[in-house]
């Protein structure tokens, strides 16, 4: 049994005074949950103004807000809001959004590559991720991988191949550190060959998804790479415009919306 769900909170939240007449009633089913920090020059750059948009801010404690966006002329609407990062963030992101009515999500972010599999500054579609820790307390299995829904991912993969977009596939591993990372962790890891990068929100965000009764997607983009050479490790940080990519990916996240809208 699992106790202090989302909902609880959605509910108080719908109680106090800026929301009490339905403003959170009627959200759309499309949530994309973006790890950058430029959100309005993101849509910006997709053509929005702030006529299309409002914002809402509903965290009690952390910095919890998200954009409802409207298109001009049609009907069709989404959230978008900035990750936060880790487990915590996420997960607390996923909960509170399918509490009020979101159904399919998208996380973005970035990570750093193993080896030398996958392309720097291509779309990563994620086939899965190692657990950490707080994937493992919000699974219901014992597996050691975490997976996105398989329909939803065949189906992101079919549009992708049919509007000849260009992406890779991998398999990740989730860490709840960014900075710090021992050595001891990752050298096992990038010398099995199995995983191809290594994030911070994967695992736990397929298992909020599941947990929640929802669907979600992630697509990462390498940002820096760790490799391995007689027993030495290496990291470095690639000379990247990693907003151009990310703003890709999200008009591609929103394109995969409108056409599923129809």
């Amino acid at each position: 049994m699992r106790i202090n769900k989302p909902k609880g909170y959605v509910d108080w939240l719908k109680t106090t005074p800026i929301f009490k007449k339905g403003e959170l009633d009627n959200l759309p089913e499309y949530c994309i949950i973006i790890h950058d920090s430029l959100i309005l020059e993101h849509l910006t750059l997709l053509g929005y103004s702030l006529r299309n948009y409002r914002i809402y801010i509903i965290g009690a404690t952390d910095p919890i807000h998200f954009y409802l966006v409207r298109e001009v002329n049609t009907e069709f609407e989404f959230i978008l809001m900035n990750g936060l990062p880790g487990a915590g963030g996420i997960c607390t992101q996923v909960g509170e959004l399918s509490a009020l009515g979101c159904k399919k999500f998208f996380h973005i972010g970035t990570c750093g590559l193993f080896n030398e599999n996958l392309s720097a500054g291509k779309i990563i579609l994620s086939k899965g991720s190692l657990k950490d820790q707080a994937a493992h307390l919000l699974s219901e299995n014992n597996d050691s991988i975490s997976k996105p829904n398989s329909n939803f991912r065949n189906d992101f993969k079919d549009f992708l191949l049919n509007q000849e977009i260009k992406f890779q596939e991998g398999l990740g591993v989730t860490i709840p550190i960014f900075y710090n990372q021992p050595s001891n962790f990752l050298i096992p890891l990038i010398k099995e060959k199995t995983y191809h990068f290594i994030e911070m929100e994967q695992a736990a965000f397929f298992e909020s998804c599941k947990v929640n009764g929802v669907i979600g997607l992630s697509l990462v983009t390498g940002s820096d790479r760790y490799t391995l050479k007689n027993e030495n490790l290496k990291h470095e940080y690639y000379d990247l415009d990693q907003n151009l990519i990310k703003n890709k990916i999200l008009k591609t996240c929103i394109n995969y919306f409108k056409f599923i809208n129809k």
